[in-house]
């Protein structure tokens, strides 16, 4: 087997997490590192043995890339996506797809006929657990649901996590809280395994727990 010759976009916590299991798989061979920032990004990718880029477009006309993992700020999600797919790319996408609804039905629109692949990385759907709740409930096992309640307490994030990136936690740098961060993995899981609800009631509160200007409580 060809190893997919892959690339990533963002050499932040995540991209470089990304970095370092792509290296270990021998069915990938990583390609090259993208960031804005310059020294970042040729100290990380010096470290790992790959080509630093500072654009995503050079990145992705790097000789025979195959696909590209992006892990930037969610606003850079989109023009990157694009991209990728006008040059014929398979992307792997960390959520959210978009900020806004509009941005990420562009993205759908520009993948069709594209003939590449196209995902957002909801790896909780790799989980045992929630694997085998799926198929109990695809099943039929438990019958018909009526109603569901989702309670998730083990995605809590200390203040330090938002102190980290000057773009957490911001409006203008990650276009929300925790329904744009850590609330896609639940929302994705709660329709995979339950369909989509027909009625959704909901309120959030802005920094309440944490000194963050966006929404850090959700129900």
């Amino acid at each position: 087997m060809t190893p997919l010759r892959t690339g990533i976009v963002g050499a932040g916590v995540m991209g470089m997490a990304h970095a370092a299991a792509i290296s270990e798989l021998g069915e990938f061979e990583l390609a090259g590192l993208c960031d804005v920032d310059h020294e970042k990004v040729e100290a990380a990718a010096a470290k790992i043995g790959v080509p630093a880029f500072t654009d995503h477009t050079e990145l992705v006309r790097a000789d025979r890339l195959d696909a590209v993992l992006i892990a930037t700020p969610h606003y850079f999600h989109p023009t990157v996506v694009e991209h990728a797919f006008a040059n014929g790319v398979h992307v792997m996408c960390e959520k959210p797809i978009a900020v806004h609804v509009r941005d990420a039905q562009r993205m759908i629109d520009a993948h069709a006929g594209s003939g590449v692949q196209f995902g957002v990385m909801f790896q909780m759907r790799t989980n045992p657990l929630f694997r085998t709740v799926h198929e109990l409930v695809a099943s039929g096992a438990l019958g018909e649901l009526q109603r569901t309640s989702w309670i998730i307490t083990n995605w809590y994030r200390p203040q330090a996590y938002y102190d980290m990136g000057g773009w957490r936690g911001t409006w203008k740098g990650e276009g929300g809280g925790v329904l744009i961060n850590q609330c896609p993995h639940q929302l994705d899981l709660m329709q995979w395994i339950c369909g989509m609800p027909v009625r959704v009631r909901a309120h959030c509160r802005l920094g309440a727990r944490h000194d963050i200007e966006v929404e850090d409580d959700v129900t």
